[in-house]
């Protein structure tokens, strides 16, 4: 009887998780749905300027192995 007590808070902890799957935005290039132009421009330059890497890439089996040897 104790472990039914968890279920409702597995199935809230779930619902929150699908909750954010759908709320949380895959990539910048996808945000053009509900922000403005400028407010689109602002985070992909930041990112630009710190890793520079703010255009999305196509994933290609030529470059899959290159992350998986990075190890740190």
């Amino acid at each position: 009887m104790f472990e039914a007590g968890f279920l409702p808070e597995g199935a809230i902890t779930c619902d929150v998780c699908l909750l954010g799957r759908l709320v949380t935005v895959d990539f910048l290039s996808k945000v053009d749905d509900f922000l403005l132009p400028e407010e689109e421009e602002f985070p992909i330059r930041r990112v630009n300027q710190d890793r520079g890497d703010a255009e999305e890439d196509k994933a290609e089996l030529r470059t899959v192995p290159h992350p998986l040897k990075d190890w740190k």
